[in-house]
């Protein structure tokens, strides 16, 4: 009698790989679209952060990057006005990421 060896294994080998496509796909359907602003809440969010950088004020950012929405809190520590971008606690946000400001 002969011996098939790994060939009886390769439809499983198939089913592995797809369980990573499926994660991917996953992951893909939770993504979300950013939210669309008004010229109103733009001059808003730019306000309220050139107040709270002159003020050394500890504010609540929520941003929009990749298809999924963060939190973070902390002080201003440089806005560059060339990119238009800050850094909140070494962490690098532009201002069209930016939707809702907490102080």
């Amino acid at each position: 009698m002969r011996d098939r060896g790994m060939l009886k294994w390769a439809p499983f080998d198939s089913v592995v790989s797809t369980k990573s496509v499926i994660h991917k796909l996953a992951v893909e359907k939770q993504k979300t679209t950013m939210p669309t602003l008004s010229e109103e809440q733009i001059e808003n969010i730019a306000k309220t952060i050139c107040n709270a950088y002159q003020l050394g004020e500890t504010i609540q950012i929520k941003y929009y990057k990749n298809g999924y929405f963060y939190l973070k809190e902390g002080k201003i520590n440089y806005i560059n006005y060339q990119d238009q971008s800050i850094m909140l606690n070494n962490n690098h946000i532009y201002l069209s990421q930016i939707f809702k400001i907490n102080n």
